[in-house]
């Protein structure tokens, strides 16, 4: 298999993944945050980044997803009207947004791994524990190779 090839398997498998998250999105009612999945691509990765630290700012955040900056104020801004983040600005530096996420957000974040999850594991459900241990171990290295 060349390395295009195994390119192209990776991109499709990542493409039915979110058509299935999607179709799991849609057939499932409103959640604890009383709102089905649904908002801008990447708004379950930033939930989720706020999820594990919260009150950062809003470049750090871009750094440690490796957003354009452009692209998370979009999402951001989406996010915040939809009451799932608030955007403060800091008290030492007045040019400094500082990004918290609600308990609302929380909930949706909730939601949107659990509908990951039960997407995941249809997805995996052909591979052993074995094999899933050893892809997991492959693509963390070609990962951790592509940050070097």
């Amino acid at each position: 298999m060349t390395d295009l090839e195994l390119l192209h398997l990776i991109n499709h498998t990542t493409a039915l993944f979110r058509r299935k998250r999607e179709e799991s999105a849609e057939n499932s009612p409103a959640g604890e945050s009383g709102t089905p999945f649904r908002g801008p691509h990447g708004s379950g990765r930033i939930l989720h980044a706020l999820v594990m630290e919260d009150g950062v700012t809003q470049a750090e955040l871009a750094d440690k997803l490796h957003i354009r900056p452009q692209s998370l104020t979009e999402a951001l801004c989406r996010l915040e009207k939809d009451g799932y983040v608030i955007r403060t600005r800091s008290s030492a530096d007045r040019r400094i947004l500082i990004v918290n996420i609600t308990d609302s957000g929380r909930a949706h974040s909730r939601e949107i791994e659990q509908l990951r999850g039960a997407a995941a594991a249809d997805l995996f459900s052909c591979l052993t524990e074995e094999e899933k241990e050893t892809t997991g171990r492959i693509l963390q290295k070609v990962l951790d190779h592509a940050e070097e």
